[in-house]
């Protein structure tokens, strides 16, 4: 820029460029959403690692006789360890050979659900597959090997001898599950926590007040060509010819052209010039530019406030224009726009030399770019006045009925006018979906890891509650058998469970608060560490490892005294 400059001195009206990475270009801003997901899929791994780690551990040491017997018949810790492992490897391939049948359509039905940027831009390559692999081998050495080594370290003689009675070794053995388990529970709560606050967030985008109403309302992307319609006198009449079409065919309410419509992130933008003495102390600055004909505000649902809107004999009036609400409080504070005049709207001089357009009215504002961005003063000009503004406009149509029934007749009609129009038509209520696509895809992958981790780590709990159990059967027994009543014993193992899945989720509790920071360009009205949020999934983490660990303890309780002690 600096030399461009130096080269041609004043005639140089740039002052300034932005560069703009090629990716950021291509994803937009979706760098974030998919860092925390790949995030989230990295955490649902570790739980289901942690849940098979804690699974196998307990399930070497249920087999500890049968392994035992096997190495005083001859077999080697070595071909021990090496059986486990081959089991472990064929279950791990079985799953691997599912996951990647499931992989392809699951991951189309993903892509479908997000972002219009996404589609063909992610897929399934040997890369991936590779990684997965990868990964995939890695997970079952590092959480197959030591289960196996565990269950072959203790001794033939004393395993025979230890006949299933528990001791300091199986309470060592619980602590430790119930570490894992702890650990499972830390993990869920922080992707419950971060599932939970998207899902308020996706709530309070959904309640934002737009400034249209996109039910009952058809987009038509219009692309005129040059050469028919070249100059002002042919758009203008190209413009007139459509409308008249289209406000003709049957199931049609009203019908507008406009250049750019809301949450299509396009907007020309400028000042403009008043009339002397207008205000002088108020200042100037920069107003959408947007161009439309009669009949665009009733098709979008865009109220009128004040004064009127546009009529189809302002075209022999003079130029006329309507005013946003915010524009209006801006730059006329303390008094009514209606009638006054300016000119030199976002420079367009040069195509419109020295006219004036006298505010005719005042609309509702409109939240263009973005939901989640404020509505910026906008000025609404007359597309018959300035039809050079907007060559290749968009045709919003107001239906009774179905939008989907309606939407062939009025493509139909428009190409009864030129047949080499180019037509996309597209609802505005699937528009403002994909307005909120980022954000709703976030939300459901998010949620569904979430929900993934949450079985899993229920599966889990239920799994040492289970074991705990079962090592204990002869110790509950005595209990039942001395006096104890089954609900003072369900208690007791409920919450032995409970003290841990309160641990684990007081350590996710601060994961969950460092994931806030990736959060915080993705949430809107709620805070990335709401703490509602954050107690609705501590809570249900609780309710499901009570629930958990309720079913084996009461089968717990059911158990026959005489055969407990008969079976030691």
């Amino acid at each position: 820029m600096a030399s461009l400059r130096a080269e041609y001195g004043t005639s140089m009206t740039s002052s300034s460029a932005v560069a703009r990475p090629l990716r950021t270009e291509l994803y937009g801003d979706m760098t974030r959403p998919l860092t925390l997901l790949l995030g989230a899929a990295g955490f649902v791994l570790l739980v289901a690692c942690t849940n098979l780690a804690s699974t196998m551990l307990a399930r070497g040491r249920r087999r500890a006789n049968e392994l035992a017997v096997r190495n005083a018949l001859g077999g080697s810790r070595l071909r021990l360890v090496r059986m486990l492992l081959t089991e472990s490897l064929l279950l791990a391939a079985a799953g691997g050979l599912v996951g990647a049948l499931l992989a392809h359509p699951l991951l189309d039905a993903l892509v479908r659900m997000g972002p219009a940027l996404l589609v063909d831009r992610v897929s399934l390559d040997l890369r991936v597959l590779t990684i997965t692999l990868v990964a995939g081998a890695a997970t079952v050495l590092a959480f197959s090997l030591y289960p196996a080594l565990a269950a072959t370290r203790v001794g033939t003689a004393g395993t025979l001898r230890e006949g299933g009675r528990g001791g300091t070794g199986g309470r060592r053995r619980r602590a430790g599950w119930n570490l894992l388990v702890g650990f499972e529970v830390a993990l869920a709560l922080v992707l419950l926590a971060g599932s939970a606050v998207l899902m308020r967030s996706f709530a309070s985008v959904l309640s934002i007040e737009a400034g249209f109403d996109a039910e009952q309302a058809l987009s038509v992307e219009l692309s005129l060509p040059e050469s028919e319609y070249g100059d002002d006198p042919a758009r203008v009449a190209g413009f007139a010819a459509i409308l008249d079409a289209v406000r003709s065919t049957p199931g049609v309410e009203a019908a507008g052209l406009v250049n750019h419509l809301p949450l299509g992130g396009l907007a020309f933008n400028g000042g403009f010039e008043r009339e002397a003495g207008d205000h002088p102390d108020v200042e100037g600055g920069s107003v959408d530019y947007r161009v439309a004909t009669p009949g665009y505000l009733e098709a979008m649902g865009i109220p009128v406030l004040e004064g009127r809107g546009l009529r189809a004999d302002d075209v022999s009036r003079g130029d006329v224009a309507l005013m946003s609400r915010s524009a209006a409080a801006r730059f006329w504070p303390d008094e009514s726009p209606v009638g006054r005049r300016i000119r030199n709207l976002s420079n367009d001089s040069w195509l419109y030399p020295d006219r004036w357009i006298t505010i005719v009215g005042v609309v509702g504002d409109v939240r263009h770019r973005a939901l989640t961005v404020p509505s910026a003063p906008a000025v609404y000009v007359h597309a018959l006045q300035r039809p050079a503004r907007a060559s290749s406009p968009t045709l919003v149509v107001r239906v009774r009925g179905s939008v989907v029934e309606v939407a062939p007749a009025v493509r139909q009609a428009i190409r009864g006018v030129d047949p080499t129009i180019p037509t996309t038509l597209i609802p505005m209520r699937t528009r403002v979906s994909e307005a909120t696509a980022d954000r709703r895809f976030a939300l459901v992958v998010l949620g569904a890891f979430a929900l993934v981790a949450l079985l899993l780590a229920a599966v889990g709990i239920y799994g040492v509650v289970s074991w705990a159990v079962a090592r204990r059967t002869r110790e509950i027994g005595i209990r039942l058998a001395l006096g104890a009543e089954p609900r003072v014993v369900l208690r007791m193992i409920v919450a032995g469970s409970l003290r841990t899945v309160v641990g684990g989720a007081a350590v996710g509790a601060g994961g969950a608060l460092a994931m806030g920071g990736l959060l915080s360009g993705m949430v809107y009205g709620v805070e990335p560490t709401d703490p509602l949020s954050f107690g609705a999934a501590a809570t249900l983490l609780v309710v499901v490892g009570a629930v958990a660990s309720l079913i084996p303890g009461r089968r717990a309780t059911r158990v026959d005294v005489v055969e407990a002690m008969r079976g030691e």
